[in-house]
This record gives structure tokens, sequence and C-alpha cells, in this order.
């Protein structure tokens, strides 16, 4: 990718050429018309699949039955569910009629529960350990000592719905009842239940779908380029999750440089993508966007309900996958899992990670073992519609997320003057893009406060770029460990941590301390059958780093680590897992 520094300002190649006479729902429907009967989707679990021509003709079935249901442009309709096919013809639909579309999280909780009792959810959870190696969709119980804090003075659900209004909400069976009971007295006015059982009063889905429509007088609504088409709730990793409004513009940009990061890949590396693994929630941003991105560009998405080791791997192995996007978990698993040498992953030769920094190491035996050229990662944030870099050099730089994107601009700015910074000069990362949001719905101010003067977003990440202009992540401004005025960042002790032979994965927080300010402590799950203790781990990383980044705090072993449905590490959970783990030793 062409790039080019000046005044110490980081700028991309010239945009694309943009159908932005379109807006992203009639895009989609075209591209759907010329997929054919091409398959589409494919659930990786059950062979079931879907060609471009069904997933058209029901989503105009579902767009024609919720027009009857009195949806009109501008109508907020909300999405509560696991990867399913009912997904993207849901999501489609929306996109149709003009509305705007809001997904849910399918880990988000209901209500605040007290301290005393246990609560029922729904929930994912991501563990790459061997001990707890799923992505689990399902109804699990959790006391207040367990993992996930749900003590929130307001409960995630409630408040997306207060932001948002939806009108309709669209939720599987595992996420109905949740939903259903933060539904009341709120503005909806029909759940839709996925599925073939009314397992909460509403209306089904496949009631909705099955008078058939026809598609060649179907009209969509006439929307503009600027207007909202989702809603997409921010990663809720420091607090509740606010909602981000991105644009039939933004999905149209991305898209099309989805597909320019693709043809130049295959161009420079000499190989073909024809298939797409889909793993990430699609109710994420980062999952939804990818994917959509990745079926207007007609390439066959297998999918995945959940993460098992031995069905992820043979799911890749039998449908010999081409592509997948991964976050540091599943990269960890393939770098670490002695498991992964069993299969034959030969057909891979495109992998992407993003969603929280990468270390050099995993991204070495990752690439190693899959036999590949590169695993790719990349940088972006729900705000500037997920993809800020994406590194397309055939230069191996490990730990690089890549180059700006095609009509965008980084600075890094000092974190106390506001200066700009040079080459390989540590700060605060701003971008400036088309694919910036629209701003925080219901939040005006918050929308104001991430903007400077010249239109450049705050991404709270701090990092540098090199003398190609190519960026490197450190970690997040809020989650840096202040240690007698020393900046410790945790992301770059978890890398060290996870070389430990011992050390199946980690999260880093700071202690609060009287004297030091904080004590960066770890917590770590142990490799199956390893006996690292406390002490190892602490001499370990005591040889490696400066003495302001000793594990001072201790190491502290779990059976998981806590983690949203991207892969982030929620370290306000580790936090208060500090907190409980102090008070037991007093």
């Amino acid at each position: 990718m062409a790039v080019s520094i000046h005044n110490k300002i980081v700028s991309g190649p010239e945009e694309l050429d943009i159908p932005a006479h379109l807006s992203y729902g009639q895009f989609l429907f075209d591209q759907l018309k010329k997929g054919g009967d091409q398959k589409a989707l494919i659930c990786g679990e059950t062979g079931n699949s879907v060609t471009y021509r069904e997933i058209l003709q029901r989503s105009v079935n579902l767009a024609v039955a919720l027009q009857k249901l009195g949806l009109k442009k501008g109508d907020v309709v909300a999405l509560c569910s696991e990867n399913r096919f009912e997904f993207p013809i849901t999501a489609l639909a929306i996109m149709y009629c003009g509305a705007v579309l809001c997904t849910l999280n399918v880990t988000y909780s209901p209500a605040p529960p007290s301290a005393s009792r246990t609560m029922r959810l729904t929930c994912v959870r991501w563990s790459c350990s061997s001990a707890r190696s799923t992505i689990s969709t399902g109804t699990d119980s959790f006391t207040d000592h367990g993992l996930h804090s749900l003590d929130k003075k307001i409960s995630e659900i409630t408040h997306i719905l207060k932001i948002t209004k939806p009108k309709i909400i669209f939720t599987s069976p595992i996420t109905a009842q949740n939903i259903s009971d933060c539904s009341e007295g709120s503005s909806v006015e029909k759940i839709v239940i996925f599925g073939d059982y009314e397992v909460v009063p509403g209306v089904m889905f496949n009631e909705l779908v099955k008078e058939t429509a026809k598609v060649e007088d179907f009209t969509l609504a006439d929307v503009g380029i600027m207007d909202t088409l989702a809603v997409m709730c921010s990663s809720g990793t420091t607090g509740l999750p606010k909602g981000v409004e991105l644009t039939h513009i933004n999905f149209l940009t991305l898209t099309r440089h989805m597909k320019y990061y693709m043809e130049k890949s295959m161009e420079s590396n000499n190989h073909q993508i024809k298939n797409f693994l889909a793993l990430i929630p699609w109710f994420h941003a980062y999952g939804f966007i990818t994917s959509f991105a990745v079926l207007a560009n007609h390439l066959e998405i297998v999918f995945l309900v959940r993460f098992e080791e031995q069905l992820f791997l043979e799911t890749i192995q039998n449908y010999k996958v081409n592509m997948m996007t991964l976050v540091p978990p599943l990269a960890v698993f393939l770098a670490k899992h002695p498991l992964v040498l069993k299969y034959d992953l030969s057909s891979v030769n495109e992998v992407w990670c993003g969603a929280a920094p990468l270390s050099r190491e995993i991204q070495n035996a990752v690439t190693q073992r899959l036999g590949i050229n590169f695993i790719r990662q990349g940088y972006g944030l729900t705000e500037v519609t997920m993809a800020c870099c994406v590194d397309l050099s055939s230069k191996r730089r490990l730990g690089s997320c890549g180059t700006p994107a095609p009509g965008m601009k980084i600075k890094v700015q000092d974190i106390e003057t506001g200066q700009l910074k040079g080459i390989r000069e540590e700060g605060e990362l701003w971008v400036k893009s088309p694919l910036r949001m629209k701003g925080y719905m219901g939040d005006p101010a918050a929308s104001a406060a991430l903007l400077d003067a010249d239109g450049y977003v705050r991404t709270g990440d701090i990092g540098y770029y090199d003398e190609d202009g190519a960026f490197y992540i450190v970690d997040r401004l809020k989650e840096l460990i202040k240690y007698k005025g020393f900046q410790v960042a945790p992301a770059e002790l978890e890398a060290l941590l996870l070389q430990h032979a011992g050390v199946a994965e980690c999260g880093v927080v700071g202690a609060p301390d009287e004297l030091a300010g904080e004590l960066p402590t770890a917590f770590v799950v142990r490799q199956p059958g390893a006996a690292v203790s406390e002490k190892e781990l602490v001499e370990y990383v005591a040889k490696k780093v400066s003495p302001a980044k000793h594990l001072r705090g201790g190491v502290i072993f779990l059976d998981e680590i806590p983690k949203n449905a991207s892969g982030k590490i929620l370290r306000r959970e580790l936090k208060l897992l500090l907190q409980k783990h102090r008070k037991s030793k007093l």
C-alpha cells in the first residue's frame, strides 16, 4: 500500500472508487442477485447451506412482512443472536426497509443481580485452555464470585434499549427470555423469535418469511448515504457500551476496502481466496462488518456458532478454508496447542488478527505452524468502522498492524502536551477518515469529545509508526499501569508471559498501592499438566524487563481469563477479582 509521511502525519493511499450512489442495502441486494446459485453460507457444524439466491428471496420475504407490520424508514430494529442463518437474512431485510439495525451482544446482562444471589444469563465464553476449551453458547449460572462481573448499576440490555429505542427485536431462543424481561415498559412493540418454538410470547420468524414475495417487484426504501445504517455497540471493556452510529457510506467504503485488501494480497502472494471462516460473533462489529464485506465480494462463508477445539480445526480441514479472521486468544491456541498439529490446515493462506494487540512471538509461531507467508494484523475501532490499518506488505514486520487504509490519515500525539510525535515515538493515535462514525447515539457530548478541531477521532490507543508508515499498537491508554510515575503496558507483559511454556492464557492489571500507585499483577491460566508456580513466573519476568515492569503484585492463577465476545481481555473483571482476592487474604 502506498503511504506517505508529511509533517508527522501518516497518510494511506488515495481513496478508492466507492458506489456512493447506492444505499448499502441496495448494494448488497444487487450483489446477492449476481451471486445466483453460488453457495453463500455454510454451517461448519451441520453442513447445511444456503445460496445467494435463497438469501435474497428470504430477506425480501422478511422485508415485505416487516413493512406490513408497520416498519418504516428510520425505525430502529434490534438483533440479538449467535451466528445462525437467520442473522444475515434479518439484517438485510432491515436494511431494505431503510430501518436502523442495532446488534446486541448475547452476553449482555439483563439486570443487576444482588451480591448474594446467583443469576441466570445467556453467555458466550472465549477460552483457549484445554480445561475450558469452548466458546460455549448456552445458559450458565454465575455467582458474585464468577468471572463475569454482573453487579452493574444498570443492565447492559436495558442501557442499550434506552439509547436506541428499538420498535422490534429479533432474538434467538438462547437470549429470548433476557430480551423479553428487559423489553417490558420499553419502546419494543414486537419480539420476533428464531427457531421452531415460542419460548417467550412473540412472533415466529418462520411465519414472517414463509410467504414468497416477488423479488423483481420489490423496491427498497430510499435512504441517503449519510443516514444511519446500524448502531454497533462499543466493546464496553471499561464501562457500559456506547451506541456507535455507522452510515451507509461507512459500510460501502469498508466493503470496497476489503475487496482491495484481498485483491492486493492474492496478487502479491499468488494465491486464491475462495472461502472464509466466520467465527467472530456477528453481533460484534468486527464479525458483522467483515462478514458482510466478504459476502458482498462473493466469497463462500463457512460459519461456526461456537468455538470448540476439534470442531474449529475439523472445519478448516474439511472445508479447505482459505481465509479466516481471528482474535488473539485463537491465535494463541493455534500457536501453542498440540492438537493443532494433528490436522491438515494447508488450505489456509490468509489469516488476519485484530481486536487486540498480538505479540511478535505468537504471530511468528502461528505463521510457522500453518506454513503461511504471514499472519496479518489489522487495527481498528468501531468508531472508525473497524479497519484503520491492515498489514499488506511483503515485508515481514512482526508486531505491526500495517499502514493506514485508503483515504485515511493517522497522527500520534503526546499524551500530556498534544504535540505531534515523530517516527518511533510513542503517543496516542488519532484517525481521520471517511470511515468515521456519525456519532454516539443519544450522547452528543461524548461524540464531540472524541473529535478534535481537524476532524480526527481520538482512539485511546498508544502506539507509534516506523520509517515506512507502519503502525505498532502498544496498549490502551486507560489500561496503562502507573508504577512510581513509569507507564507499564499490560500487553507487553502478557506477550512475555505467553512465551513461557507453562502459560496458556494471561491478563495483567495494576493493583492499587499507596506508595507506588499501581503494582503490575498477572492472572494466569496454566497449560494442561503444567505446575508452574508464582515464584517461577515472577522471576521469569524480572529477568527480561526493567524494574518498573516487574510483577510486584504477584501472580494469581485462574481457570480462564474473562474476555468479551471479540476476545479482548475484560480488565475491569480482573480488577474485581483482584479486590476479592485481596479481601480473602485479609
